[in-house]
């Protein structure tokens, strides 16, 4: 029965808001049944790090495997040869755009601007048809599950009908077995958008929310009703959900990490848990079941310069890793108990949030100090840089005027684009630039996002075992090596 999932004093909340004036009024005027008759569910992808290592190893492969059969054997070598990318494309080779972020608009309907938004102003000259053509593009690149396309701004879902209705993106990228993820203040999520959303077969939502104190959400906002403006948004989504039998679109919840509200992510966490549907027997839900990681939180630290009066100091980061985490495992254990989980069947905190986590979700060279000292600057990923980028050539990132950068940290700070989408699709444009992927990571990479850290990271670990698994391969019997004739020894 719809509603069963969640604990009493959401189910009835959500219960009372599907018999409001505004859902009487959706469902009176054929929302649900149409959506029921002509909703999407939204396509599967592929994981865009695997993506990035297999087009390596076929570049790459070949000549590794020579140098193996050769006798080399210092992995990091082999390394460096199977992970770099070409100065040139191989001709008959087509790159695999596994990753697609498009910022539709700068144009937000938070007036004013989030306190922390350093966004900076940019025209709208790309076409709903122009964007239709780069998605379908990046779906050739990779047939059957995938790319993976993300929706941002701004806000937007400022375009209405032109994203979520009939003939908008997110149908069209899932009639292209592309999914859609939607960056979004929530605002604009009625029970009307909140049905078409489903109906369109969106993949998932990411909400903002950074604190459950309504003050300390509507100071960070500027904005009077932003909590509550928020969590209507939300709860439309959970409405929509249950009233039409689906299990999507996932909500995350971004938390944009800052002086005011760190101290309260416990209650955040407490917050997002009493609104999250619950297994019967079980908590969190097992990996990859429907909703798996619906409402856990994406901790975002605060960038950009003029954000320096918002940004922890080194010691308040360890802080927040030691104590504060500490306090989040115990509203963790809370949960569990309150659920009656078993004692020996209960998770840590720690064991699930390095998805949340900034310092937790990739590894960083050195100590939580030298990781502190450098966030309390603003730079949060210089110490979990690979030697080299492996992601970004399968990857684009679009702005609202055509320029194309190679990631979203990049397309963020704004170095000179490595296209422009009125010239050349997005293929051609990781062609002709190629080469500078030799220059990478550089000064522009020392905040890249902790997604793209993290599959950098998955793609280094998985090259690594490629070649683990190639050198076994010529390995002889009690370990010595296999070498054809004439190779010179390891």
């Amino acid at each position: 029965m719809a509603f069963e999932s969640y604990l009493p004093p959401h189910r009835e909340r959500l219960l009372h808001r599907a018999e409001s004036e505004a859902w009487r009024r959706a469902v009176e005027a054929g929302l649900l049944d149409r959506a029921r008759e002509q909703g999407l569910t939204p396509p599967g992808y592929s994981s865009a790090a695997e993506a990035g290592a297999q087009q390596l190893r076929q570049i790459n492969g070949e000549r590794v495997r020579q140098l193996v059969q050769a006798g080399e054997r210092d992995a990091d070598k082999l390394l460096a040869q199977l992970g770099s990318w070409p100065t040139t494309w191989p001709e008959g080779l087509q790159p695999v755009i596994a990753f697609l972020g498009i910022n539709l608009t700068w144009e937000c309907d938070s007036r004013p601007r989030c306190r922390y938004c350093n966004q900076q102003p940019i025209a709208s000259t790309v076409t709903i048809a122009r964007w239709k053509e780069l998605i379908a593009e990046a779906a050739d690149s990779l047939p059957g599950e995938g790319p993976y396309v993300y929706l941002t701004g701004g806000e937007p879902l400022l375009l209405g009908e032109d994203v979520y209705g009939d003939q908008g993106l997110i149908r069209f990228a899932a009639e292209h077995k592309a999914p859609v993820n939607v960056n979004t203040n929530a605002r604009r999520i009625t029970p009307e958008v909140a049905v078409k959303l489903v109906q369109a077969g969106t993949v998932r939502l990411h909400i903002s929310l950074d604190a459950a104190d309504a003050a300390i959400q509507n100071a960070l906002r500027g904005q009077p009703h932003a909590f509550d403006d928020i969590l209507n948004g939300l709860w439309n989504v959970q409405v929509a959900r249950e009233l039409l039998g689906t299990n999507h679109p996932e909500v995350h919840v971004n938390c944009v990490v800052t002086t005011l509200n760190m101290r309260q992510f416990p209650d955040l966490l407490e917050f997002l848990l009493s609104m999250m549907r619950v297994g019967e027997g079980h908590f969190p839900a097992p990996a990859g079941a429907p909703l798996y990681r619906d409402l856990f939180p994406h901790l975002i630290p605060v960038g950009g310069e003029s954000n320096a009066d918002l940004r922890p100091s080194a010691a308040e980061w360890v802080r927040f890793y030691t104590e504060t985490w500490a306090q989040a495992d115990i509203v963790w254990q809370r949960q569990q108990e309150r659920l009656g989980i078993p004692e020996d069947q209960r998770t840590r905190w720690q064991d699930f949030a390095f998805f949340t986590s900034p310092y937790h979700r990739v590894k960083h060279r050195g100590t939580l100090e030298d990781y502190a000292e450098r966030a309390a600057q603003g730079i949060h990923w210089e110490l979990g840089l690979c030697e080299r980028c492996y992601i970004a050539p399968a990857q684009a990132f679009l702005l609202p005027d055509g320029q194309q950068h190679w990631c979203g940290a990049h397309a963020i700070q704004r170095p000179p684009p490595m296209g422009d989408v009125h010239e050349a699709g997005l293929r051609d444009n990781i062609r002709q630039h190629i080469g500078a992927m030799a220059q990478f990571p550089n000064r522009w990479c020392l905040n890249c996002a902790g997604a793209t850290v993290f599959m950098n990271q998955s793609i280094e670990g998985a090259l690594r075992k490629t070649i683990s698994e190639w050198i076994a391969e010529v390995e002889g019997p009690g370990g010595a090596a296999s070498t054809p004739p004439g190779a010179p020894s390891p």
